[in-house]
């Protein structure tokens, strides 16, 4: 059988008829005895027997979201490797065409200096390429599985912002005639607040 559990807030232990087959983090009765992890977990086991009882315990002192509250997908072995290979597939091929979408926009920044559009737009499709590494099926937990849950989030963060103000300089360049310079000003200091 197999299970994909997406990632949860914050540390989670998954028994099957008492038996550990999937952990994140530590799970503990205090801040002090977890220790939180933010990744997810594709696990196959063999069940001794024909009914089975799943017992999850979750601990979450340091995330504003607590808890499980992540669907649990449960199946065949083939059933739920082909479900995660089917979203890994999808996730690289979305990303992929975005990325090569702002390394193009930013190629033709490099011959049309003038034109910042280019420059904004591309600089946004990079981020917005690089925040699917912090969502399902968590590429940034693969890469880098020694990174702090804290990190992880800080990181995210900080692309969700960036994103936000390129996105008003974006269309500040195209439509500078519609659009105030002062609300592209308010959300590049916003940006910096929150950030920090």
């Amino acid at each position: 059988m197999g299970i994909y559990i997406p990632h949860q807030y914050t540390s989670y232990s998954l028994q099957a008829n008492g038996v550990e087959i999937a952990a994140n983090g530590l799970v503990g009765t205090s801040r002090e005895t977890s220790e939180p992890a933010f990744r997810k977990d594709l696990t196959y086991f063999t069940p001794s027997e024909s009914d089975i009882q799943f017992t999850m315990y979750v601990a979450n002192f340091e995330h504003l979201v607590g808890g499980a509250n992540r669907s649990i997908l449960f199946g065949t072995a083939k059933a739920i490797s082909a479900n995660y290979t089917n979203l890994v597939a999808l996730t690289l091929f979305v990303t992929g065409g975005i990325l090569v979408m702002g390394i193009n926009q930013l190629g033709i920044f490099f011959f049309r200096r003038k034109e910042k559009a280019f420059l904004y737009f591309g600089l946004l499709s990079i981020l917005i390429a690089l925040r699917a590494l912090f969502i399902e099926p968590m590429f940034i937990a693969e890469m880098f599985p020694n990174i702090f849950w804290l990190w992880q989030h800080r990181i995210e963060f900080f692309i969700i912002y960036g994103s936000f103000s390129l996105y008003l300089m974006f269309l500040y360049d195209l439509y500078p005639s519609e659009m105030k310079k002062w609300v592209v000003q308010v959300s590049f200091v916003l940006t910096l607040i929150l950030s920090g």
